[in-house]
């Protein structure tokens, strides 16, 4: 009985900490998606003026107007060509690191061993435990740790596992 305690109490603070890892993971890709998004926005705000400002700067509103760089303004050309590239590079990078998905997958994930901890936990205040019930709880460890997001190696070390 107490081997079942002991094995029953070990699986329990693996899924606390596994539970602790998809929480905090979800927290970095949510921020993490916030502050590309919001940078997104920012950089895409800005080359939309700056291209709409200068074009009627420089063709005036009549037409007119010259198309060329004066003397000494070459950095603002090249400053304008890095802009316009960085927002729709931000774009990019925003769609490719999924990180709104991924937060969807670690919650998803934080829950399932949530629940999972705070039945076990239930389990061994009982004043007997059932072997046959304690291996039920191992299946569903391992069902939980099979359709998991997988953890990053700094969020496995950031908890213990």
């Amino acid at each position: 009985m107490d081997d079942l305690i002991a094995r029953t109490s070990r699986r329990l603070d693996e899924i606390n900490k596994r539970a602790r890892a998809h929480e905090n993971s979800a927290e970095y890709h949510r921020s993490n998606d916030a502050k590309l998004g919001g940078a997104t926005k920012i950089v895409s705000s800005i080359v939309g003026a700056g291209v709409f400002a200068g074009l009627v700067s420089k063709l005036g509103l009549d037409g007119k107007g010259s198309l060329s760089v004066p003397p000494g303004w070459e950095w603002l050309y090249w400053l304008v060509l890095a802009v316009s590239l960085a927002g729709p590079a931000l774009t990019v990078l925003q769609v490719h690191l999924h990180d709104a998905e991924d937060v969807a997958k670690h919650t998803q994930s934080f829950v399932g061993y949530r629940r999972l901890a705070d039945d076990l936990e239930r389990f061994l205040e009982r004043p007997v435990l059932d072997a046959a019930e304690a291996e039920r709880f191992n299946d569903r460890f391992q069902e939980i740790l099979k359709s998991s997001i997988s953890l990053s190696p700094r969020a496995r070390k950031d908890v213990g596992l």
